[in-house]
């Protein structure tokens, strides 16, 4: 209906108000219901009038792009769209569907305004009547459309200076143009606007390339048109392709050996999933123009993957900032644990900002997140017993990270847990045992248990015994002595060597062994004492004498009774 209505306007050439226009930062007039009602209508009439202007334009000029002229006139158009809009109190509309949602809500009330007898003006409250009378609503007779007092407070108290159409009222526009779409229009409508609006691409003012979709296209199914349907379709099946195809090459094993890379490459899906939002978001409001509640739903959910993707992105950037910072040749070996530090702080400093944005997403999509901070409060003492645990961890490896008693790559033991450091985070330490299994300690623990650092010795002890036989002669055991003595004494990584004969044992003449062996590796004191022991075997061996192992040996003899008779004992000297 609204393309035979520009048909024949175009022919007339004849437009009421299109010239009248008003400021273009010029606010609506509200103050009082009948400025309120008046700026409403006198506005979506200017908007409309300027659009079929636009129309008659377009249609006239060649190719498939608007002119600069055109694109003015649509200009023009949305700004008095604005300034209808203005009447209307939209502060619990979400924010990042006010855009389209609010021109949906103007033209659906200006359809149902265009179906029902208007109000007669003097029937309108004005100024005056509100300030004499203290109206703070009024409704429309016979309707449940009213415009009500917003301002309660400050310069404008008992003025109709924020006089708006009620939030309950725009709640119900759909519901209400649902009653009255089958009644005929009334005298001055806009015919066709809102359907025209909802079926065709772009803002207000289509393109010129939508005249060449095929007409059995445009047929509503479901509030929105078969091409819609199709466009949106196509639209999610893209950003979707896009993203499993981006996801699969991250995937590829390239470049596994260096976390640098890795890192930055982290960053490449959700800045994906942040411009396909943003392109996705675009073509549905803008190009292929969803509306209703389908818009909303898509709208939200795009919005919700987008701020989720944004939380994700500033994560892992400052991940990879830490990366970058610690891959230098300053965090060597020696600098472990300043690495550590610098890797923790860019992580938290990633959480905290990923934390803002899902708050500031969480206003702009509609979820109260002020109200659940606030509740956060009333509920504290129950979290706190909850998250002692992590505090206490969390203050243990800000001890250990303070007191630098162990570093990334050191033999240590804490609290009978014994093994190499692997990582030591801000909630825990990990220990790669001799086992070679993994032992995830809390911090807390560490920060209490006494930490014996091996790795920080700068020697090792070296201190054994050996038992000789008990038939070693006594030059024997002085030549096993004197040469394991020179062989310690002759080695360069061997310091302070001391071997002495220190006790009779139950089966053995023990002879104790105690030296320093001058390294901090392990795995290199383990090897020097194995050099150690086999040469004292050489030793034994060539003196001429023999380990001693536990053994026992009985003696058996014959006594003389005191009777005179004999009486067999038996004695157990030990050996």
């Amino acid at each position: 209906m609204l393309s035979v209505t520009l048909i024949v306007l175009s022919f007339q050439g004849s437009f009421v108000g299109v010239n009248a226009e008003i400021g273009p930062i010029a606010p609506p007039n509200t103050q009082s219901p009948r400025d309120t009602y008046n700026a409403f209508m006198t506005n979506m009439d200017q908007a409309y009038e300027l659009v079929i202007e636009g129309y008659r334009q377009s249609k006239q000029e060649p190719g498939l792009f608007q002119s600069a002229e055109v694109k003015k006139q649509a200009a023009r158009a949305e700004k008095a769209m604005e300034r209808a809009i203005g009447t209307l109190n939209l502060q619990e509309v979400s924010p990042v569907i006010q855009k389209n949602t609010n021109i949906e809500s103007a033209l659906l009330l200006r359809e149902i305004l265009d179906r029902i007898e208007k109000p007669r003006p003097e029937d309108i409250p004005d100024l005056e009547a509100v300030k004499t009378e203290g109206i703070k609503r009024w409704e429309i007779p016979n309707t449940a459309i009213a415009i009500v007092q917003i301002s309660d407070e400050g310069w404008y108290k008992n003025e109709f200076r924020f006089s708006l159409f009620s939030e309950e009222t725009l709640k119900r526009l759909e519901l209400w143009y649902g009653e009255v779409k089958h009644l005929p229009y009334q005298e001055g409508a806009l015919e066709g606007f809102y359907e025209y609006y909802i079926s065709t691409p772009g803002s207000l003012l289509p393109p010129k390339w939508s005249k060449l979709l095929p007409g059995w296209s445009k047929k509503t199914f479901w509030d929105q048109t078969i091409w819609q349907w199709g466009s949106l379709l196509l639209l999610l099946s893209l950003a979707s392709a896009m993203v499993g195809f981006i996801y699969r090459e991250l995937r590829s094993p390239r470049n596994q050996a260096n976390s640098k890379v890795q890192a930055w490459e982290g960053l490449i899906l959700p800045t994906s999933i942040v411009a396909i939002c943003f392109v996705s978001k675009y073509m549905v409001t803008n190009i292929i123009n969803i509306t209703g509640s389908t818009c909303v739903t898509i709208v939200l959910v795009l919005e919700t993957i987008l701020y989720c993707a944004l939380a994700w992105l500033s994560f892992m950037f400052f991940n990879a900032v830490g990366r970058t910072i610690i891959a230098s040749s300053y965090f060597d070996e020696n600098h472990l644990l300043e690495a550590t530090i610098v890797r923790n702080a860019f992580r938290i400093w990633g959480v905290v900002t990923g934390a803002s944005l899902l708050y500031l997403g969480g206003n702009e999509i509609g979820i109260p997140t002020q109200a659940l901070v606030a509740s956060l409060g009333v509920g504290g003492l129950a979290i706190s017993f909850g998250v002692q645990p992590y505090l206490k961890n969390l203050v243990g490896g800000i001890t250990l990270f303070a007191h630098r008693s162990a570093k990334i790559g050191e033999f240590c033991e804490f609290g009978g847990v014994t093994g190499t450091i692997e990582d030591i985070g801000l909630n825990t330490t990990s220990v790669r045992t001799l086992g070679g299994s993994l032992v995830i300690i809390p911090n807390s623990v560490v920060s209490e248990t006494q930490v014996v650092n091996y790795s920080r010795c700068e020697r090792r002890l070296m201190n054994f015994t050996i038992g000789l036989r008990y038939e070693t002669e006594r030059q024997q055991l002085l030549d096993v002595m004197d040469k394991i003595r020179s062989w310690l004494e002759q080695h360069s990584m061997i310091v302070d060597e001391r071997v002495r004969f220190i006790d009779f044992g139950d089966s053995s003449l023990d002879i104790e062994v105690f030296a320093y062996v001058m390294t901090t590796s392990y795995a290199e004191f383990l090897e020097i004492k194995e050099t150690c022991l086999i040469e004292i075997i050489k030793i034994v061996e060539a003196v001429g004498t023999e380990f001693a192992f536990p053994s026992q040996t009985l003696y058996f003899s014959r006594d003389r009774a005191a009777g005179g008779g004999d009486r067999a004992t038996a004695s157990k000297p030990g050996q």
